[in-house]
């Protein structure tokens, strides 16, 4: 009851004051954070290190996220990037030909390394995410502690992630609680660690966290548990991340298309809106295919408006109809 509550209000506060993590509003009960261990091992794993991971609200101020990943050197303390190199695409029915998937993968590893830069996906595993997890956990696996480590960021949606309650205030506050037993001297803003299902099926409406990723962003709408929630609420606020992240570290902002359908036109449209660079990779098909045919006759400035606007909707009207 209200015992109870004042109890644990108690012990967000003092963890608040112990640790340099921002607090992500005062209307946001899920503002957690910690490890998870994405082979499912929880405090055995070893190797490779846990993820870290921070449940936000979608409405949460950019400033704090930068605080924790790492802006004036604190909580995650990731560096500096030259680059942030955000790539989209299809997520669950992705079908790439062998030897393109083998020159994505190879190209952003390389890209990547050349670059110093961050990479950030949606974070699942499944699509074109899980080949980029795949590429970079092979390059960061002999990297880690070393300045040639890549930060890969996955900005998932939270109640859209297989086994999500593992996440939720209750559930964290538990393992804190038995923290709390131990002293305050043992408290640190990442001892709570998440044990995560390894290869296990993600029910209908769900996806299962990435391994390959060093870091996630859980993005809470604020939904109440066991209502309807729609994709993509956590696309707004990865774009306005990648954003701040150019603004204030002066990066350079890439976005790779890789097929994809209705929720990446989105996507790309957010970015664009921020001015991102944006690289489609064509052949690959599906969204990154489509706007790819929309923008090339429009290169040439040979179109007047009026042609400009005939094609785009003839293009359109011929996709609908497929």
């Amino acid at each position: 009851g209200e015992r109870e509550s004042t109890a644990s209000d108690k012990l967000e506060q003092e963890l608040r004051e112990i640790s340099d993590v921002p607090y992500f509003g005062e209307n946001y009960k899920n503002s957690y954070f910690g490890e998870v261990c994405l082979n499912g091992e929880g405090r055995q794993q070893q190797w490779p290190p846990p993820a870290k991971f921070c449940c936000l609200s979608d409405d949460v101020p950019m400033i704090d996220v930068l605080e924790l990943l790492g802006w004036k050197n604190t909580c995650w303390k990731l560096g500096q990037p030259s680059v942030i190199i955000s790539v989209t695409g299809s997520a669950k029915g992705l079908d790439l030909d062998r030897r393109l998937e083998h020159d994505l993968a190879q190209g952003l590893s390389e890209a990547v390394g050349y670059t110093g830069g961050w990479v950030i996906t949606g974070g699942t595993n499944t699509g074109v995410m899980a080949i980029v997890g795949k590429a970079l956990r092979q390059r960061n696996l002999t990297r880690f502690g070393s300045m040639d480590f890549v930060p890969v960021i996955g900005v998932a949606m939270l109640q859209r992630t297989t086994q999500y309650e593992k996440f939720h205030s209750n559930a964290i506050r538990h393992e804190l609680d038995k923290l709390k037993e131990r002293g305050a001297e043992q408290f640190d803003p990442y001892v709570c660690q998440v044990g995560y299902p390894k290869n296990s099926k993600d029910p209908d409406g769900f996806a299962g966290l990435d391994s390959g990723h060093t870091h996630f962003l859980l993005v809470d709408n604020g939904s109440d548990e066991g209502a309807e929630v729609s994709w993509n609420c956590e696309v707004k606020l990865r774009a306005q991340l990648e954003k701040k992240i150019c603004d204030v570290y002066g990066a350079s902002g890439i976005q790779i298309v890789v097929q994809g359908s209705i929720g990446t036109l989105k996507t790309v449209d957010e970015s664009l809106e921020f001015r991102m660079m944006v690289v489609l990779v064509a052949d690959s098909g599906g969204a990154a295919r489509l706007i790819a045919e929309l923008i090339e006759p429009l290169l040439g400035g040979a179109m007047s408006d009026t042609e400009r606007e005939k094609h785009v909707a003839d293009k359109l009207a011929d996709k609908d109809s497929k």
